[in-house]
């Protein structure tokens, strides 16, 4: 019995042996948590989520997009199969039969990613053409009240005012082409992208109120920092993005949607 003390320090040892797994692995998903809450802030205020959010492009589109592409897809290999059967021999009918049945199957599979691939990217089409649609029916009565209040008149300010607003929504839809070319080739959206889309969209709009300031007299210009010069943002610049929608975002709410 000279050992007996050993009984109890070997158990404490086991204990600590025993938990230090668990806590780790607790340890390893408090990180795992803490990286997607930085991704889900990151998100949120960056990026198209802030993009969208600014301009009133819907989460989701009211009109959901349909396509008929499989069922046409399908017909089209279904009488090329009848074709190949019509015009082989009795004896070959078996196995043209197999071979037309395995291309059916093929080609209807492929068509079905293709429709799911087209169905992500007419989503965002069809959230860009709400917002659209009803950035059209404002913005010429936007554009007609703030002439008003910035008492322009004449023909030649009011040319300078609308080809400001022209000329941002030119170069918003130039740093979308570019984000686009960049996402494709990273083949995801990273913070990064994010930061630097928003810091290209407040300095297009910085700028713009630039230009409009400097068509008009000097003592107006505090007049033109009161106009949300983002409601001018035509949704549709944004179009360039629905070629890379499925990687546009790695946010658990857009995987929703």
């Amino acid at each position: 019995m000279k050992g007996w003390f050993l009984v109890p320090l070997a158990a404490i040892v086991g204990l600590v042996a025993g938990s230090w797994g668990p806590r780790a692995d607790l340890r390893r998903v408090r990180e795992a948590q803490r990286e997607e809450s930085v991704k889900g802030k990151v998100a949120a205020t960056t990026g198209f989520d802030a993009f969208a959010k600014l301009t009133n492009i819907p989460d989701v589109a009211k009109r959901k997009p349909t396509t008929n592409a499989v069922p046409r897809a399908v017909s089209a290999a279904a009488g090329k199969s009848k074709s190949s059967l019509g015009e082989a021999g009795l004896g070959d009918a078996a196995g043209e039969t197999h071979r037309g049945t395995e291309e059916l199957g093929d080609a209807a599979d492929e068509t079905q990613r293709g429709a799911e691939r087209t169905v992500l990217r007419e989503d965002l089409g069809a959230r860009l053409e709400q917002a659209a649609e009803l950035w059209n029916t404002r913005v010429a009565l936007a554009k007609a009240q703030w002439k008003e209040k910035l008492s322009i008149a004449d023909e030649k300010t009011s040319a300078a005012f609308d080809a400001a607003l022209g000329e941002m929504n030119e170069r918003l839809r130039d740093s979308m082409e570019a984000l686009a070319a960049e996402i494709e080739k990273a083949e995801k959206m990273t913070p990064e992208l994010g930061l630097r889309l928003m810091g290209d969209v407040t300095r297009t709009m910085a700028e713009t109120y630039d230009s409009i300031g400097a068509a008009l007299p000097e003592d107006r210009r505090g007049d033109v920092s009161e106009m949300p010069v983002f409601e001018f943002i035509d949704p549709m610049v944004a179009e360039p993005l629905i070629s890379v929608q499925d990687k546009l975002q790695e946010s658990p709410r857009w995987s929703r949607r």
